[in-house]
């Protein structure tokens, strides 16, 4: 129950946040008279006031099972109108006064029942558009006081139509100048290839028609350079993370059932281990960057300016039209009592999300959620020469370093979980300021996430010294190395349950034990997995990983990452009531993200993505071309 108590303060914060930066107009004078005109027509029984009293949200049945808000009939509330009066929904977080009245105990009591069980109840309330948020709770009180209860922030919204300004017209022309290249190009290219002339690399860097052609590309490759299952691991990664962040639903919607029982149900762990699979990103990430970098140093042929604007222009201006969508057309995309300002960080830390600093300068405030991810990545891709370069240099010699960084980090993630006192799952913090402590101290910082990416590293300096050749293992050493392997996975997986009841508290101490040991457990597991698989082990788990179907969606994983987010968000904010949470209903939704997020994908990868990479590609040449001369 401290999880909920908790989600619903942490609303009502947001929603007094977002009213506060609101840029609705109010006229109080003009409020109070329409009050007034209200209580007169609820007295005479007026048809529109009764429509709008109807639409209020009661305390919902289910308090006690997590069921604290009720939003009421939002639709039906906006679309009222009496002469200059208009309806304005707003979602008033309750909580009860004080000691309220010693004079009762009865349990009908509303306000004794929240009290003492100390529930903060949100309802949906139906106004005047021209009162302010203040005028909202002090006429709503009214209503409150004779169950002891009072209202202590709202959030409004009315239906009045949503205004262009100057960056939305700056985003629809950058989209439609992106649309008119995508066309033009795919026709010339179209036209270049069926006159089997050869087209220009550059002109033809935004046709559907090639790029589309290289995407849905399936071959198989003996290059030793290849590691063919990271294909695999890639798409299902992405797929836990999309069905983990739909699980997180219960975070911004209110929920008819109790979801707490299902923490009891070991089937839910795949909802709550979902951030295992980002150790995994980071893994792969120091694999092949260090591959790539030996070759380089071998060739003599290194270029670390270009390495990091290629890595750079390889996700940012995806990222980039993402955030430029979502801010300047989110608004337009739905409306609904949940409807919540997410867009206000970008006004402020846009440029943090595309220098990629988000998780130092502002990790509590991010433009777009998931970018915290790439500012990471690109982080630790811009320190990688330094931890490489040695190992290149001297081998075996410098190679002790990275396992005892990797010890270090460790211990890193073990001090500071145990002297902030932070716990293994969100929900235990239970207080706004252990939330946030979670969030800034553990999880989204970069030096904490060094470990996975050093341990990618050490494997992709054996697999660069394995090149074509297969390291020979006894074969029940294979195979107690594979049993070993799947059973630490399962191991940290199956050891998260008694950390995510909620009627549990376990120590400091076995706290820190597992934040400090399930990233560099479930690092080594999966570097395993792909060194056997790449050595020609695995069986049935290689075949399934290598699976060349897998192709295109490894290479859709980036822009299927960033933009499931984006279409999650817009399903949210058009909700109009409650939902019912369980693992039924949220596979369901979860089927319906992977399509769109598979669609919306490849039309970004299509569209920015390959487009941006093939320009960069086309450009270093000619600059290459020049300096010959």
């Amino acid at each position: 129950m401290c999880e909920m108590n908790f989600l619903i303060q942490l609303l009502a914060f947001l929603s007094l946040l977002s009213s506060l930066q609101g840029t609705q107009l109010f006229d109080d004078i003009m409020c109070d008279n329409q009050l007034y005109t209200l209580d007169a027509a609820l007295e005479k029984r007026e048809s529109w006031a009764l429509h709008m009293l109807d639409t209020w949200g009661k305390i919902p049945s289910g308090l006690l099972r997590g069921n604290t808000q009720n939003p009421g009939h939002f639709s039906e509330c906006v679309e009222i109108r009496y002469n200059s009066i208009q309806g304005q929904h707003c979602m008033t977080t309750v909580a009860a006064i004080g000691n309220g009245s010693a004079s009762t105990r009865d349990w009908s009591n509303a306000g004794l029942l929240i009290r003492d069980h100390n529930l903060t109840p949100t309802l949906g309330v139906c106004l005047p558009a021209s009162c302010s948020p203040d005028k909202i709770v002090g006429y709503f009180n009214k209503f409150l006081i004779s169950d002891d209860l009072e209202a202590v922030s709202t959030y409004c919204r009315t239906n009045d139509p949503v205004l262009f300004n100057s960056i939305d017209y700056f985003a629809i022309v950058i989209f439609g100048l992106l649309l008119l290249a995508l066309v033009s190009s795919t026709v010339y290219d179209y036209v270049m290839i069926n006159s089997n002339k050869n087209p220009s690399k550059l002109l033809s860097a935004f046709s559907i028609y090639s790029n589309g052609a290289k995407l849905f590309e399936m071959k198989e490759s003996q290059s030793p350079n290849v590691i063919s299952c990271l294909n695999g691991i890639r798409t299902l990664s992405i797929f836990w993370i999309i069905f983990g962040h739909r699980f997180d639903d219960r975070d911004f919607l209110p929920v008819y059932n109790d979801t707490s029982m299902f923490y009891k149900n070991y089937m839910y762990l795949m909802f709550t281990n979902y951030d295992k699979p980002v150790d995994s990103f980071f893994l792969i990430g120091g694999l092949l960057v260090t591959m790539s970098l030996l070759n380089s140093f071998e060739k003599k042929n290194v270029n670390i300016l270009r390495m990091y604007l290629h890595r750079y222009l390889r996700y940012t201006p995806t990222l980039a039209l993402i955030i430029l969508f979502y801010v300047c057309f989110t608004k337009f995309l739905g409306s609904g009592p949940f409807f919540y300002t997410y867009t206000e960080n970008c006004e402020k830390y846009w440029w943090s999300a595309l220098l990629h600093l988000t998780v130092y300068t502002n990790p509590l405030y991010p433009c777009y959620d998931v970018s915290w991810y790439l500012a990471v990545d690109f982080q630790l891709f811009v320190i990688s020469p330094l931890l490489i370069y040695p190992i290149w240099k001297w081998g075996k010699n410098a190679f002790w370093i990275l396992p005892v960084i990797v010890i270090l980090v460790q211990g890193c993630i073990f001090t500071t979980t145990y002297t902030k006192g932070i716990s293994v799952y969100f929900f235990q913090m239970t207080t706004i300021e252990g939330i946030f402590a979670w969030l800034e101290k553990f999880y989204f910082p970069t030096h904490l996430r060094l470990g996975a990416w050093v341990i990618g590293i050490m494997l992709g300096y054996i697999m660069h010294h394995m090149k074509a050749k297969k390291v020979k293992i006894n074969k029940y050493l294979d195979a107690a190395l594979w049993i070993l392997s799947i059973s630490v996975l399962l191991t940290i997986i199956l050891c998260h349950y008694p950390f995510i009841q909620l009627d549990n508290n376990p120590s400091k101490l076995a706290n820190a034990l597992y934040n400090s040991c399930f990233r560099i457990g479930w690092s080594y597991s999966v570097a395993w997995i792909i060194f056997a698989c790449q050595n020609g082990s695995g069986g049935i788990v290689r075949w399934f990983l290598s699976w060349k179907e897998w192709q295109p969606l490894g290479k859709l994983g980036l822009s299927i990452f960033l933009v499931h987010r984006l279409y999650q968000i817009i399903t949210v904010i058009n909700q109009k009531q409650p939902i019912v949470w369980d693992f039924f209903t949220q596979s369901q939704k979860f089927f319906g993200d992977l399509l769109a997020a598979t669609f919306l994908g490849t039309l970004l990868y299509l569209s920015i993505e390959t487009p941006i990479l093939l320009i960069e590609s086309y450009l270093h040449d000619k600059i290459k071309t020049l300096k010959k001369y």
